[in-house]
């Protein structure tokens, strides 16, 4: 364990991390603050206590050394009599070290002239320690020739690793000539985005080649063998690492000609080794679905392999395979198969798949959530159960089977990696609790001991669990593929190579399963029966493409019939249309699925699909967007979701999920066994502890079913009755006004004139005065002397309608925001598409809606049904803005004429308070803008129906 001292620098970066990771948190200040006392707590006189003369200081501080005829100054020489050992350099947290090349560079060149072995790079966030004796090159990935990375969340856990080469007492002990001469140390990098763009290069490489050397090899084909060919020499690297294999196999190879040749010699051992499906070359031996027939019989050049093979190992290859987690391998994949390799002729190129263009990419799911929903859709079928319950072995049961978990969208397995290390541990737990000695002993054990009072899961029973419990489909071949090498990664994770090697030979088993019956390659949404529909032709439909899935067979196998207890997942968030949509297979889909109406998104499906595949007791688990809560293309969704009462919980996601897409989501808990009255719903956030769910509200189920709409919003009893309130007087502003969005002019980095600045009060020739979404506050909009061109060759979008961009009085509508912000325009400028126009029927009524736009109750209302929770630049729809349930101007009412009035006090005293800089007189004037709001909020609140101290707690809140 870490010193206290070190404990309680970590506590207080951790507090307060941002202020240390700002441009005003300075170098010198870093070191004074955490360096220096991190150092002393290794055992270094960072300030010369002990009063050394210079050439016996333990620590120089900006030590001098001389790189090509000029001084240069590392920040800290860490020395034993003088003698240097290694350097310290430090930099600012806000560098990230972990991928900074210059910093890296830097401190790799000081050692290396200055011929220490290694020396350490550090902003106390991060610290790094590279191997100076390679010499660097600028360019180098900063992963090169790093053989320690940690963060300084590790430093308490990891300390004593520290400490044994780093401190002062372990340089005396010879600790660190040890650890510096080690030859034998590999990378240590995580697998990131820099391992993805390796094996891409491998791909593409491999798809060369092989198209070049082997004719008749169709594009399908082709992939396949790729495909597997990376896995199997992955699969072979890590093993390799863990000591399952000899160290240095595959690098062995690369010299001397036959190299392909010599590498399907070790493919043949590891098939008699392991019994995967990865290495299946048997016909007799297996399941059909792995049969591989192809590739043993290809030709792949020495030069392709051979380079493949050096990039495997250290220093080249910064990674340490050996403790390479399944799920991230399954991260770097999931990128990997968005892209498909495309032939012309007997050329190869790689291009990305339709679907993940259309899609806009491949989105991993972060791996706080797979473990929320992962926990919260097992536990109730595993907690609480005996292991005979759980593994359909308990004999007073009728129909006794074991608990099935299913993701019909697996992609490269995340889900299933979790599920399936969920219920490892679930087993172990249960049979230590149950009495080892009964799991230890007899002809099959589950149980073997390591240490004294620490067991271990036997590797056939965590084969027997794999092929129990864990059930996967996708339409993309490699992603099943992908899924079963992630899932026989997880088997062998932990074990050692001495006890696998003894299991093996006592037991008479092979290492691994064969996945072929458990993951299947199939489309979840379509089943075999498309084939007797009439509209399929094979002729017309690509039959590979749309992949029929016949779950009859594989539930009969998987469930003995009795369907799946737990569905979880991400499935594709992708509209059928365009070059998403086969007639035949949307004709299919939308007469099998309540879901499938106007707009048919993949993601409804899949949600209807689950529910169809769910046993009497299933749960029902998915990450989705969360635009179907409130969309109205999915009111069969809802309806289907809602009508039963069966959807326990929804969490809308705060902040963004998925790195490069701005989709809001949510997650949802469907489960089958239990009918509720309420609904209850939350807000998630992402943190480095997992997900965090907070401000939970249970909603009636009898309000949501009551509104036609069957809106999914996390409205409290009283909420939900002045939703209703105003939804009964109102009408859509859509009937009352023109709602159109301001006019998009060329791209400005193109055509910078379109839009420019004027000074002076008149526009130029072919340009008008125009407002942009800044320009806008609550009842107040200021123009800034922007002008844009009317000419329309430079239309783009939006609206450019005359009658509607120089209208007055118009009201304009900010586009960024939490709920709509309103202003009205007297001078008729123009609107540029950061803002609605709002033109009102009876021109008469414009502060009338104004004051019903800008009411709280607006706001309420907007919140509860059409929120963007997006927490930057949330966004104002027009579509919701036309839906919104205003009120009917009457000039003859009274109550609407004070309404009107009160605004028109507003707007001028919004102004007075603009221009009024301090003092009493803006107080004064504040207080009254203060009154006349809330004169405003109750003369709103009245014209619906309901009395200030009915909403006045909800406006609260």
């Amino acid at each position: 364990m870490a010193p206290t001292k070190v404990l309680e620098l970590v506590e207080h970066y951790r507090r307060n991390r941002e202020a240390f990771r700002s441009s005003a948190y300075k170098e010198t200040r870093l070191r004074i603050e955490f360096i220096d006392p991190f150092f002393e707590a290794l055992g270094w006189d960072i300030s010369n206590a002990a009063g050394y003369a210079e050439a016996y200081k333990d620590v120089v501080h900006e030590d001098t050394i001389h790189i090509g005829g000029s001084a240069k100054a590392p920040d800290y020489a860490f020395r034993i009599g003088g003698v240097r050992k290694f350097f310290v350099e430090t930099k600012v947290p806000l560098i990230d070290i972990a991928n900074n090349q210059a910093s890296a560079f830097q401190l790799r060149r000081y050692g290396w002239n200055a011929k220490l072995p290694i020396s350490i790079l550090t902003n106390f966030e991060e610290f790094a320690v590279y191997d100076c004796r390679i010499q660097p090159k600028l360019g180098e990935k900063a992963s090169k020739s790093r053989p320690l990375y940690f963060t300084y969340d590790e430093y308490p856990d990891r300390w004593e690793e520290i400490a044994s080469v780093f401190s002062r007492e372990a340089i005396l002990r010879g600790s660190f000539d040890k650890y510096a001469q080690d030859a034998t140390r590999k990378g240590t990098a995580q697998v990131d985005s820099a391992f993805l763009a390796e094996i891409e290069n491998w791909r593409l490489a491999l798809a060369t080649d092989l198209a070049a050397k082997n004719g008749a090899l169709g594009v399908r084909d082709l992939n396949d063998a790729v495909q597997r060919t990376i896995d199997r020499i992955i699969f072979l690297r890590i093993a390799e690492d863990r000591g399952f294999e000899p160290y240095g196999s595959l690098k062995a190879l690369g010299t001397g000609k036959g190299v392909y040749d010599r590498l399907k010699r070790i493919f043949l051992n590891a098939d008699a080794r392991y019994n995967s499906g990865l290495f299946h070359f048997n016909r007799s031996d297996g399941d059909s679905d792995t049969l591989d027939l192809v590739t043993l019989n290809l030709l792949i050049s020495d030069k392709v392999l051979s380079t493949i093979f050096s990039k495997l190992y250290y220093p080249e290859s910064p990674y340490e395979f050996s403790i390479l987690p399944a799920d991230i391998l399954g991260q770097v994949y999931e990128r990997f198969l968005g892209n498909e390799i495309v032939l012309s002729g007997k050329k190869a190129s790689v291009e990305e798949k339709p679907e993940v263009r259309k899609a806009g990419g491949v989105y991993y799911t972060p791996t706080a959530i797979v473990r929320h929903i992962v926990k919260s859709a097992l536990a109730p079928h595993f907690e609480g159960r005996s292991t005979a319950q759980v593994s359909g072995q308990d004999g007073r049961a009728k129909d006794a089977a074991p608990v099935t978990v299913l993701d019909p969208a697996c992609g490269s397995g995340s889900f299933l990696i979790e599920a399936y290390q969920y219920i490892l541990d679930w087993y172990l737990i249960a049979y230590v609790s149950e009495g080892v000695d009964k799991y230890a002993k007899g002809r099959n054990p589950r149980l073997y001991e390591v240490s004294q009072g620490k067991w271990r899961l036997t590797i056939a029973e965590k084969r027997r669990i794999l092929i129990s419990h864990i059930y996967g489909v996708d339409v993309d071949n490699q992603a099943v593929e992908v899924t079963k090498l992630s899932l026989l990664m997880k088997v062998l994770e932990g074990e050692r190579a001495d006890a696998l090697a003894a299991q093996m030979s006592l037991f008479n088993v092979r290492a691994l399963p064969d996945l072929g019956k458990n993951i299947r390659c199939g489309n979840s949404l379509v089943s075999t029966d498309i084939y007797a529909q009439p509209s399929f032709s094979s002729e017309l439909v690509d039959e590979i493409k749309v992949n029929p899935f016949n779950w009859k067979s594989f539930i009969a196998y998987s469930t003995k019939g009795r369907k799946f207890d737990i569905i979880i997942g991400n499935p594709p968030y992708v509209l059928l249309q365009d070059d998403n949509r086969q007639p035949a297979v949307r004709e299919y889909i939308a007469e099998k699925y309540k879901v499938a109406e106007f707009k048919i998104d993949l993601f409804h499906v899949f949600i209807e699909r689950g529910i169809q595949l769910l046993s009497a007791r299933g749960i029902l688990s998915y990450i989705v967007p969360s635009n179907f809560l409130t969309n109205n293309y999915a009111i069969a969704l809802r309806s289907l979701l809602s009508s039963t009462g069966n959807l326990k919980s929804i969490i809308n996601i705060k902040g963004r999920v998925f790195a490069g897409a701005s989709v809001d989501t949510c997650v949802f808990h469907f489960d089958a066994a239990k009918r509720r009255k309420f609904i209850t719903f939350s807000e998630g956030r992402i943190t480095s502890l997992g997900l965090s769910v907070s401000r939970e509200v249970d909603v009636s189920l009898a309000n949501i079913v009551s509104d036609e709409r069957r809106l999914l919003v996390p409205a409290t009893t009283g909420e939900a009755d002045v939703l209703a309130a105003m939804d009964r007087r109102g009408v859509p502003l859509s009937t009352l006004a023109y709602v159109n969005f301001g006019k998009q002019l060329r791209n400005s980095k193109l055509f910078p004139g379109d839009i420019r600045q004027i000074s002076g009060d008149v526009a130029p020739r072919s340009y008008a005065k125009c407002y942009a979404g800044r320009n806008i506050n609550r009842f107040q909009v200021q123009w800034d002397g922007l002008a844009c061109l009317t000419d329309r060759v430079a239309q783009s979008g939006g609206c450019w309608d005359d009658d509607r961009q120089n209208g007055k009085p118009k009201i304009l509508c900010r586009q960024i925001g939490a709920f709509p912000t309103v202003a009205i325009d007297e001078l008729g400028y123009q609107c540029l598409n950061t803002m609605f126009m709002i033109s009102p029927i009876d021109s008469e009524s414009t502060y009338f809606l104004a004051g019903i736009l800008n009411s709280p109750l607006i706001s309420l209302y907007w919140s509860k049904r059409f929120k963007d929770d997006r927490e930057t630049f949330p966004k104002i729809k027009g579509t919701y803005l036309k839906m919104l349930p205003v009120l009917e101007y009457d000039a003859n009412n009274a109550q609407h004429l004070i309404v009107a009035n009160t605004v028109r006090a507003i707007v001028q005293a919004t102004s007075e308070v603009s221009r009024t800089v301090a003092g009493h007189n803006r107080n004064r004037l504040m207080q009254k803008l203060n009154a006349l709001e809330s004169t405003l909020t109750e003369g709103v609140a009245q014209l619906y129906g309901l009395t200030r101290q009915k909403i006045e707690k909800l406006l609260e809140r």
